[in-house]
């Protein structure tokens, strides 16, 4: 009982962090940019945008410069 507390009060603290911060997080560069990185418009663009939220989310980028240096890994992959 007392691990089910414990996850459901660390769900909690998720959420309200979520509502606080995590919401508020987007990536530098928008779709008009990954255009003009060459990324085709449609279905990669917007799994590209989610990628880099949360590349941003996880620390994995922190300026535009890194984002657009990951655009381009996924592009040349």
């Amino acid at each position: 009982m007392a691990g089910a507390l414990a996850e459901s009060e660390g769900a909690r603290r998720n959420t309200q962090r979520y509502v606080q911060e995590w919401r508020h997080i987007r990536p530098r560069l928008n779709g008009h940019d990954l255009t003009g990185l060459g990324v085709p418009s449609g279905p990669q663009l917007g799994k590209l945008l989610e990628e880099l939220r949360d590349a941003r989310l996880e620390g994995r980028v922190h300026t535009k410069a890194d984002e657009e240096a990951l655009v381009k890994e996924r592009l040349a992959s």
